[in-house]
């Protein structure tokens, strides 16, 4: 009994391994006050970045060169999520995004960080992100990060 206990789990563990990753385009869903909605990543960055008075091309292109448009973890489990935005940098940017905008954020939200990562662009903070040195310097920046102690190249065509 108890072996045919572990077969079911490796088995279960194994359909979980072998699922395909959320496409780009599938759908997120977006509680506002009362409504779910629905939106792809690209369809947030077109609603969100004008709201910013920033052009929702950038966000989507250094957004994309960080994660694919996927949530992923950077820089050595500092940073989370789809806009490469390291968890420090948030908080450090929630206050003043909060005092300004009379909301809060949620950092394991892609909805939400791509609101401070539209309104770090609106600030003049877009530096924060190497895709986009990267994409503003022809499509590589070199680096050395303090941080994890070595010498990087990211890279970012658009």
């Amino acid at each position: 009994m108890y072996i045919y206990k572990i077969i079911l789990v490796l088995a279960l563990l194994s359909l979980l391994v072998l699922l395909p990753q959320r496409a780009i385009v599938e759908p997120i869903k977006i509680k506002t006050h009362q409504r779910v909605v629905e939106q792809t990543i690209p369809q947030m960055i077109q609603e969100i970045a004008p709201r910013f008075g920033v052009d929702p091309k950038i966000i989507s292109i250094v957004s994309k060169c960080e994660s694919g448009w996927k949530v992923v973890e950077h820089d050595g489990g500092h940073g989370n999520g789809i806009t490469g935005l390291h968890k420090a940098t948030f908080k450090l940017y929630l206050k003043k995004y909060e005092l300004k905008h009379n909301e809060t954020l949620n950092y394991d939200s892609s909805y939400d960080q791509l609101k401070m990562m539209s309104y770090m662009f609106s600030i003049g903070q877009a530096r924060q992100w190497t895709a986009y040195r990267a994409y503003m310097n022809g499509g590589t920046y070199s680096f050395y990060s303090k941080l994890l102690k070595k010498h990087f190249t990211a890279r970012c065509k658009g």
